[in-house]
């Protein structure tokens, strides 16, 4: 396993002109607010391969072109916590070339580097609020996830910046932002968006899954009526490099 490698996007994309469509069939099947954990098993490996995808500049106009694969990000994000995470990143960055995670990061350092005060209200960057002696408030969540970077005046103040801070809340610390992590690049000709899961683990999806897996493939399930054609497809697949 490496870290991702955003240079093979461009040329993957070019290569499978259908990949992006495959992988927004599979968002949009998968995503929403079904909490169904077998799911995820497809699910978040497409979201990984996007965010991938997004750490390109050469990859984002494609990206940002495909508007259901915008539609599927926002669906997916509907998810559980850690698929919501990485899907609102990469939509973030998708559009404007750089992650929340990113800005925040940029946004902290510039304010190291002008001099200012390292505590101060992430909304009006007063450094002194309305708690105990004057002191700035600090979002719960983020001082349990170990966070120290996030700091209000007033609870009004907490409110009116929550649109933006809850794409990040909880995870804005090193420890408790999720890595992303994929199988070392493969030839071109030989790329799959996902892994094929093994026998058991195919049996133990229900058939939309199993179609969605097949779709990020680029394999047509048409004329497959049961779930064991499927799984038997898909092995296919992995044994015949796709």
């Amino acid at each position: 396993m490496v870290m991702f490698q955003p240079e093979v996007a461009p040329p993957l994309i070019a290569a499978r002109p259908g990949m992006l469509d495959g992988l927004a069939w599979v968002l949009l099947a998968l995503g929403g607010e079904d909490d169904d954990k077998s799911g995820h098993a497809v699910l978040f490996p497409t979201v990984q391969a996007l965010s991938w995808m997004a750490g390109h500049p050469a990859a984002r106009p494609a990206l940002k072109g495909h508007a259901r694969i915008r539609e599927g990000l926002r669906y997916a994000a509907r998810r559980v916590r850690l698929v919501r995470v990485v899907a609102e990143d990469t939509l973030e960055q998708i559009e404007t070339g750089s992650t929340v995670l990113q800005k925040a990061a940029a946004a902290a350092a510039a304010r190291s580097e002008a001099g200012l005060p390292s505590k101060a209200c992430a909304e009006c960057g007063a450094t002194g609020g309305e708690g105990s002696g004057g002191r700035l408030l600090q979002c719960t969540r983020c001082k349990a996830a170990g966070c120290r970077a996030v700091y209000y005046c007033s609870a009004a103040h907490q409110k009116a910046h929550w649109p933006e801070h809850k794409k990040v809340c909880g995870y804005t610390s090193s420890k408790s932002i999720p890595s992303i992590v994929i199988p070392a690049p493969q030839p071109v000709e030989h790329w799959t968006p996902t892994h094929v899961p093994s026998r058991e683990e195919l049996e133990a999806m229900g058939a939309r899954q199993l179609k969605a897996l097949l779709a990020a493939r680029g394999v047509s399930s048409e004329g497959l009526l049961e779930k064991s054609e499927l799984v038997e497809k898909l092995l296919a697949t992995r044994e015949g490099g796709g």
